[in-house]
């Protein structure tokens, strides 16, 4: 929706002007912008750490050493006591399943020191959580969803419910009239001759705002308004005749309610911006 700037309001790169005219000042260019600021809180997210990422590490910083223990004490049992080591594999082979080991110790020292961390390598607990993260944020910022950083995306595994800020996340960006009420029914007065609909769609009918737009929808039919005019940050204006040769004109006014009765509002609005 437009979003009325005066003297020293801040404007965001990316609005446009709806009317009037604008004199700004730049004060943030490259990554001082918005849009660097949004860049970098992806970023971040992507080179955060979540708390199952923490729990790997700590798992890691004691299971790597016993893995690479494990590993020496079989290639030595295989180089210096190959007898003894094939006598715990053929046990063992009973067990699990048949393996042929290789002709000399050394060989066999070798391929099981080897086996024991390849097997027992601790990259996917390192490598996993990182790599979900990059994914989930990538995934997510493409369809316009900034995540903080991975504890927040880890915690996102957990929600129940959420809660939106409705206008513009929820709804269309098209407002529409919902009802119309006539608080006055004087004798003679236009009421009697044009209904709300039609007086409020023929006068919104010559303005671009969103707002009026919506109204001019809720009738098809047309009256010509004079001395049209529009006034940022209030509304719209105009003369009406009462009927063809009446001589009897009537000024109509829609706009918000702070602007009733008032002769002029907003004389410090330069203009209106839509996102």
């Amino acid at each position: 929706m437009p979003v009325d700037k005066t003297v020293r309001s801040r404007l965001c790169a990316g609005t446009v002007n709806l009317n009037g005219f604008l004199r700004m000042r730049v004060t943030a260019t490259g990554d001082e912008t918005a849009l660097a600021h949004i860049i970098a809180a992806v970023q971040r997210a992507q080179t955060s750490r979540a708390n199952i990422q923490r729990l790997g590490d700590r798992v890691s910083s004691v299971f790597v050493p016993v893995v690479v223990a494990v590993a020496i004490i079989a290639g030595l049992s295989w180089g210096l006591a190959p007898a003894s080591a094939n006598q715990v594999h053929l046990w063992l082979e009973r067990i699990l399943w048949t393996v042929h080991t290789p002709a000399t110790a050394a060989a066999a020292a070798f391929m099981t020191a080897a086996a024991v961390l390849i097997v027992a390598c601790p990259c996917a607990m390192g490598l996993a959580t990182p790599a979900a993260i990059m994914a989930g944020s990538n995934a997510a910022a493409r369809r316009g969803i900034l995540i903080r950083d991975g504890v927040a995306l880890e915690k996102a595994g957990r929600i129940t419910a959420a809660v939106f800020d409705k206008t513009g996340t929820l709804t269309e960006g098209h407002p529409k009239v919902s009802a119309t009420r006539a608080f006055h029914h004087e004798p003679g007065s236009l009421l009697q001759l044009l209904t709300p609909e039609e007086l409020g769609a023929s006068l919104a009918s010559l303005s671009s705002h969103p707002l009026s737009r919506a109204v001019s929808e809720t009738s098809a039919t047309r009256r010509p308004f004079k001395e049209f005019r529009e006034i940022p940050g209030c509304g719209v204006a105009g003369l009406i005749e009462c009927g063809p040769g009446s001589g009897n004109s009537h000024r109509i006014r829609l706009g918000s309610l702070r602007w009733a009765g008032r002769r002029e509002c907003g004389r410090r609005t330069r203009g209106s911006l839509r996102r």
